[in-house]
């Protein structure tokens, strides 16, 4: 059982974790910060405050952080469809990691967090457009390839500026943030792990429908038709 009474305990581990951070250690202060997360989101609703939710809220955040690098770091390169299943599979840890964050409803962390998932819909189009290229194309290959790109990449800069305009303060939380909080108000009263699962289940099914629905890039192999009856795989590059 842990330590009560909760709040007393919630500041204790925060304090481990800033003492970690002067003596350098990101990996054991990272590791304090879980453990801080996991003792708050565990312990029973009458001794949760908002103090213990606000320590809670602004860890999740910064434990997200390490999960964003990992994905931004995943470069698409050939072979193609190999690097965006892996992107795509870490975009996902990326928003859920961020809608943890934001489920907690402390609104510094909420902004914090609905800029982030803009920023990773944005860098993704902006990935899709950057990527290698294949060098076996034509020259009127490339340009439809080009082009096939850049109808792919425009739901994911739709979706960044839906979500909040990046580097505007003000659009930060607007379109995301609200979805979020349109899903946690049915479930706030509610078991802490229910209102968990409720809000990362909302930000897989933006991810699922803008991947499935709009880019089709993983499930489709990016594949194209030219009216001379060549095809270009991007599943081969």
């Amino acid at each position: 059982r842990f330590p009560q009474p909760l709040e007393p305990a919630i500041e204790a581990r925060q304090h481990i974790a800033d003492l970690h951070a002067v003596a350098g250690a990101p990996s054991a202060r990272l590791a304090a910060l879980g453990e801080l997360v996991q003792r708050e989101a565990a312990a029973p609703a009458a001794e949760r405050s908002e103090r213990t939710r606000y320590l809670a809220a602004k860890a999740s955040l910064e434990i997200a952080a390490p999960v964003l690098e990992d994905y931004r770091r995943i470069a698409l390169k050939a072979p193609l469809k190999k690097h965006l299943d892996s992107k795509k599979r870490q975009l996902e840890l990326a928003v859920a990691a961020y809608t943890r964050a934001a489920d907690y409803g402390v609104a510094e962390v909420t902004t914090a967090a609905t800029y982030q998932i803009a920023e990773i819909y944005r860098h993704f189009g902006q990935a899709l457009l950057e990527s290698e290229r294949p060098g076996s194309l034509t020259s009127e290959e490339a340009e439809q390839y080009v082009l096939l790109l850049e109808e792919q990449a425009f739901p994911f800069e739709e979706q960044a500026i839906g979500t909040g305009q990046p580097g505007t303060l003000a659009g930060q939380s607007r379109q995301a943030g609200d979805d979020l909080r349109h899903q946690r108000r049915g479930a706030i009263a509610g078991d802490p792990d229910d209102r968990h699962a409720a809000t990362v289940g909302a930000g897989k099914q933006v991810i699922d429908d803008r991947l499935a629905d709009r880019a089709r890039l993983a499930d489709r192999g990016l594949q194209m038709h030219q009216q001379a009856r060549t095809r270009i795989h991007l599943d081969d590059v």
